[in-house]
């Protein structure tokens, strides 16, 4: 298990304890504690000993494909999907845990963003955890951005190759990033539906003006990333088209020289077939030199088609 304790200093920064949670410090001593552990056990052990409501430890060791609240006394529940580091992992989700004295977050997986909100060092406006809640989820929108730009570099670079007449661009090039994007868009979605509940929320420990109405900034920023997937999407559906039309137009030039080439053999065939009949009375087949004129004549019938077909065009 990996924990993390934070407190807000006097000067609105956050300061981590190096040592964690021991004998001789306290969690009230803490406004965040950071959790990263899978394991059942130690999670309900170390929530219990925060005095967390039963109810709460049951729903954040419950893990579901989808977003949830809670809301008992002055303790709010939340589970937020941020974007995986790994582009295998299909989700991944973060629980929140929030009382007017602490901001708690679990996760199965270390989170870079987290990494992030320290490395900024950012002030707080005031020693009120709800505005430490709210940079914590800050941190997460601008990661939504930053992940979304990343797959729209690639999402171009994929255009640009479509349009060069030099480059191909192949299916395993762009189910990959069509499953990504709906993936984004399905995790924002949840995102949106936590905010607009943090924001909306009759709950006494998210009493905080303006806050609350720093989460409807929030929510326009995913509103924004969400439009930009829409874009991004079309993209891809051009894409797919310009790649099925290319393909088409492969296929219909190799039917078309097909065609061409029975077209020219037709008449060869028939004249075969004719000089292939068993009767025993027929012209020709005695006079001298049959056999080349007839070759002759199949040629010069196979070199006549050709060249009007190239001059008609059916070879560009």
């Amino acid at each position: 298990m990996s924990l993390r304790c934070f407190r807000i200093g006097d000067d609105g920064a956050l300061i981590q304890n190096p040592g964690g949670l021991d004998d001789e410090c306290d969690s009230s001593d803490f406004d965040w504690l950071d959790l990263e552990d899978d394991k059942a056990s130690e999670v309900r052990k170390l929530l219990t000993s925060l005095e967390i409501d039963d109810r709460i430890v049951d729903e954040c060791l419950h893990k579901h494909s989808y977003s949830r609240f809670l809301h008992v006394r002055n303790c709010i529940f939340f589970e937020l999907p941020i974007v995986a580091e790994a582009e295998d992992d299909f989700e991944t989700y973060m629980s929140f845990v929030y009382d007017p004295r602490r901001v708690v977050t679990i996760r199965g997986q270390h989170a870079t963003l987290l990494d992030d909100v320290l490395g900024r060092q950012i002030s707080l406006i005031s020693s009120d955890r709800v505005v430490l809640l709210y940079v914590i989820l800050e941190a997460v929108m601008k990661d939504n951005v930053e992940s979304s730009l990343k797959l729209r570099e690639r999402i171009d670079e994929l255009v640009a190759d479509v349009d060069d007449p030099m480059k191909s661009v192949e299916a395993a090039e762009i189910l990959p990033l069509k499953r990504q994007l709906f993936r984004y868009m399905s995790i924002f979605d949840d995102q949106m539906y936590c905010l607009s509940f943090l924001s909306q929320a009759d709950v006494p420990a998210l009493q905080n003006k303006g806050v609350r109405e720093r989460y409807r900034d929030l929510i326009k920023s995913i509103d924004h990333v969400l439009r930009m997937m829409n874009r991004l999407e079309r993209r891809l559906e051009y894409v797919q088209q310009f790649r099925t039309l290319m393909l088409q137009e492969k296929t219909n030039s190799r039917m078309k020289i097909l065609t061409v080439f029975s077209a020219i053999f037709l008449p060869l065939s028939l004249i075969a077939g004719i000089y292939g009949m068993n009767f025993h009375q027929m012209p020709v087949l005695t006079a001298p030199f049959a056999y080349q004129i007839t070759l002759a004549n199949m040629g010069l019938i196979a070199g006549v088609m050709l060249l009007f077909f190239y001059w008609r065009g059916w070879f560009s």
